[in-house]
Order: structure tokens, then sequence, then C-alpha cells
């Protein structure tokens, strides 16, 4: 698996890009609900542009951040993304999307997965008072302390 960066915004010319994985993935239809939790809670998910990078936001919330999941060494790939707000002394992850060519196999998917959530926690490490990952799955949060 290529080399794997954690971006808090990209280029604007990923913008269409990333709003066919956020908003038009395949595998929405598994998270349905609880994406309708997550709307209810925080607002909906839009995506900005500001000087030439793009990012996402929740319209209920003024404090929602996104990585961006890019692949490669030279010339970055956008793998996949997460949005995520800070809840007391937790990072929670709202959603997070992967292109379906990292998912296409269990192995595969969950490789990816595995080492974006080790480079997240060392991230959330480095945050004062920040003492665990909540990540939200389908109708459950799992959750990995510091």
């Amino acid at each position: 698996m290529s080399r794997i960066h954690l971006k808090s915004s990209i280029g604007a010319q990923y913008r269409e890009e990333a709003e066919e994985l956020f908003f038009f993935n395949p595998k929405q239809a598994g998270v349905r609900d609880r994406v309708r939790q997550h709307v209810a809670r925080y607002g909906t998910p839009v995506i900005r542009c500001r000087e030439g990078l793009i990012s996402f936001d929740l319209t209920g919330v003024d404090h929602a951040q996104t990585l961006f999941i890019m692949m490669g060494a030279n010339k970055l790939r956008l793998a996949g993304m997460l949005v995520y707000v800070r809840e007391e002394d937790s990072l929670c992850v709202l959603y997070l999307a992967l292109k379906p060519v990292y998912t296409v196999s269990w192995r595969k998917g969950c490789l990816l997965l595995a080492r974006v959530l080790d480079m997240l926690k060392k991230i959330a490490g480095c945050i004062k008072g920040i003492h665990q990952v909540q990540l939200s799955v389908a109708s459950k949060d799992i959750t990995f302390r510091l």
C-alpha cells in the first residue's frame, strides 16, 4: 500500500472528486440512519473553498475539522476523508468516507482504515486535553483510548 498522508485541506482541483466521494459514496446506504442522526445534531455537511483550498464544514457547529486521506509519494491521490469534532476529551469522527477502490476487499479496507486510525490517534495524542478518539460506525461508536 502506498504512503498515506493526512491533510487538513487540499487544493480546489480535488473539489469534484471530494464531493463525489463524500456525497455520492456507494457505501452510504449502510450508514444512512447514522448520517441522519449526525445531521440533526451537528448540521448538514457542506464543502467550502477558501483561498484555493477545500474543506468540509457542518452547518450546526463552528468547530468541525476535516482530514483528507491522501496516498502516494510524489503525486498525491485522494483516498478518503473524515470529518470530526472535539467534544470534551474526545475527537469524535462523525463521517468517514473511503474511495470504493480501497474497500473492494475486506483486507484492503481494514489495512487502510487501521493505518488512518493509528495516524489519527497520534495526532489526537498531541492535542492538549484529548484522551480518546471516538469513531461513529453505522449504529455504534467505537472508542480508542490514548
